[in-house]
């Protein structure tokens, strides 16, 4: 199209000159045709540096088209605000001042709000300070954003300014970092410049960055919702706001992969599941499981850890009623060491600090290595969990003790030539011989090593050990 674009402005120029021809002094007209090369070169110029800005930015939509507020809109203040008000003006509580807004307010062609706090200027969206020292006023856009996306947003806010980012609803605050905080430790903040937020959303997780800095990691959202700004204090001006759609190809990717640094100085990378309807926002726990690997999963990338078992179930399309952590072991070592029983347990209290856990329903499998691993864990800190399912793993008999009181449903295949079944069996036998009451034992005739697909295909498993609840309140959490 650029050089058809090209041809045309070359052709009206040319019939221009053409068709004042006769009206012009003929010494004119030379000097004009001429000098049309030099025209010619200056009309193409700007196209092409056009197009390279285009490339720079290839696949990001503009969310603000320069000239107005058009695609944006003011909604009306959420039930939960208006009672927090009316508790705060019951009582005589201080606080700021809020914007109430009964009906939703679209802003297509108009140039701003109609109070004058929200402005398109000279490209750019200006939240304008209040006249009050605070006040809180929101606006979004009128399109929500389900799926994974990047979204960028550059801005410059005024000394002490706070404002926020919201993405799909939920508030990323945007301030003058380095002396209204949060993030008061950053580098590379531009005090009284532009700055860039970059905000990667995969699933229901976001990581969250300001030139190139991390601000958040592990950042739950809700399932979609619109992008938005608030308005509280001070100015702040908001430009190149921008966001990119992933690929339908990645789409699917139901389970975000994540990576937590550890205590000696390494990393456990997992892949994490969040069930439907869990909201960052609400009080509602959930049991959570930890499914450990076999060895074959070792290898290769993060995905490939959902080969088999339940985050296998999640990406294919199951809806789990549990949060799912699903943590890759290195090729190089195994779920029983030392390191990597430190690394998991880290990961655990990670995840009860991250996400809404109910820490007495937090369940543990794993099939072949990860049978083991799974044996290991629960021997190690038996009060943590309230139910393990190892599948063709091997356990000690020594942890006998530790573990009789553990729900346990074994799974083992009788014909394993990897993993025979007399393991099973002796930890087993050592458990009940102990006294354990709680453990169940399957042994799945004429199958080989691979017994986690009719272990996890097994209907009542899940249901088995979501009943089940941990004793941890009763004892004291041990060192690792």
């Amino acid at each position: 199209m650029k050089s058809v674009d090209n041809i045309c402005s070359k052709q009206v120029l040319v019939n221009a000159v053409c068709t004042a021809s006769d009206l012009i002094n003929p010494k004119l007209i030379r000097l004009v045709v001429a000098s049309l090369p030099l025209l010619l070169g200056l009309l193409v110029l700007p196209a092409t540096v056009v197009a390279q800005d285009q490339d720079d930015e290839a696949g990001f939509q503009s969310l603000l088209n320069g000239k107005d507020l058009s695609g944006w809109n003011v909604l009306p203040t959420p039930e939960d605000k208006r009672k927090m008000l009316a508790q705060r003006a019951k009582t005589g509580g201080k606080g700021p001042v809020w914007t109430i807004v009964d009906k939703k307010v679209l802003l297509d062609n108009k140039t701003q709000t109609d109070d004058g706090r929200f402005v398109a200027k000279d490209g750019m969206l200006v939240v304008m300070a209040p006249p009050e020292k605070r006040r809180i006023q929101t606006l979004f856009t009128q399109a929500e954003f389900p799926g994974d996306f990047v979204l960028k947003v550059e801005f410059r806010a005024s000394e002490n300014a706070d404002s926020g980012v919201f993405i799909r609803g939920k508030q990323l605050q945007c301030r003058d970092y380095l002396r209204a905080g949060p993030y008061k430790k950053l580098k590379q903040f531009n005090v009284g410049g532009w700055n860039q937020l970059e905000i990667q959303v995969k699933g229901r997780l976001a990581q969250c960055f300001c030139n190139g800095e991390q601000l958040e990691k592990d950042f739950v959202l809700p399932e979609t919702g619109p992008i938005g700004v608030e308005g509280d204090r001070g100015q702040l001006e908001y430009r190149n706001f921008r966001i990119r759609k992933m690929s339908a190809m990645s789409v699917p990717k139901r389970q975000a992969e994540m990576s937590l640094p550890t205590k000696d100085g390494g990393k456990i990378d997992y892949l994490l599941y969040l069930p439907k309807g869990y909201s960052a926002n609400s009080d509602q726990k959930y049991p959570l499981m930890l499914f450990l690997h076999g060895r074959g999963e070792s290898e290769g990338p993060l995905a490939r850890v959902a080969s088999w078992g339940p985050p296998k179930f999640v990406a294919r399309g199951d809806q789990l009623p549990f949060i799912l952590v699903s943590p890759q072991c290195p090729a190089e070592t195994e779920w029983e060491s030392k390191q990597m029983v430190a690394k998991l347990f880290q990961l655990l209290d990670h995840a009860e600090k991250t996400w809404h856990v109910d820490s007495q329903r937090i369940m543990l499998t794993g099939l072949s290595m990860g049978g083991s691993g799974t044996w290991r864990l629960a021997a190690e800190q038996p009060h943590r969990f309230a139910a393990i399912a190892p599948v063709c793993g091997v356990g000690k008999p020594g942890d006998s003790e530790v573990l009789k009181t553990m729900p346990t449903w074994v799974f083992h295949g009788s014909e394993d030539a990897a993993v025979p079944i007399a393991e099973s069996v002796q930890i087993v036998d050592a458990i009940k011989k102990a006294g354990g009451e709680s453990i169940r034992f399957t042994v799945l005739e004429h199958v080989g090593h691979n017994s986690w697909s009719a272990a996890y295909a097994t209907p009542e498993l899940f249901e088995w050990m979501l009943k089940q609840r941990s004793v941890r309140h009763q004892q004291p959490k041990q060192k690792h």
